[in-house]
């Protein structure tokens, strides 16, 4: 049936628009864009303070068998590292924490911060606990 408000909704079938585009290369790319530009200004902000963020890192996860963004930085600002304009920038501590082998990937799961309205996240697994996980 035909509603002249809103024209035969019916009639005619276009396939759904794609708000993110299938390409993982790009996508890839505009995150490792985003990372560095959050890190830059938080650097700008507080000079060193990607340095000071890996070094919480490392430290947390001396005493964590398991560790996410959330529980470092909790532990990284109750210890006087000034929260960044972006908490994007955790990303690029967090990925050079990888590639110095403190950290490697481990279970996806639901953020608890409500800002982030139970994203999924990273629960990262420590090369430096002696703890089992």
């Amino acid at each position: 049936m035909k509603d002249d408000r809103t024209g035969d909704l019916f009639s005619r079938r276009e396939p759904p628009k794609r708000i993110v585009p299938n390409d993982p290369p790009a996508a890839r790319a505009a995150r490792d864009d985003g990372i560095k530009r959050a890190v830059n200004r938080a650097d700008a902000e507080s000079p060193s303070w990607s340095d000071v963020a890996l070094m919480y890192i490392e430290r947390f996860a001396k005493m964590h068998a398991t560790l996410t963004a959330e529980e470092v930085r909790d532990f990284a600002y109750k210890r006087g590292l000034p929260k960044p304009a972006n908490e994007r920038a955790w990303g690029g501590p967090f990925r050079r924490a990888v590639e110095a082998k403190i950290v490697t990937h481990g279970t996806m799961e639901r953020a608890t911060d409500p800002k982030v309205h139970c994203s999924y996240m990273m629960r990262w697994r420590s090369l430096l606990c002696s703890q089992s996980s």
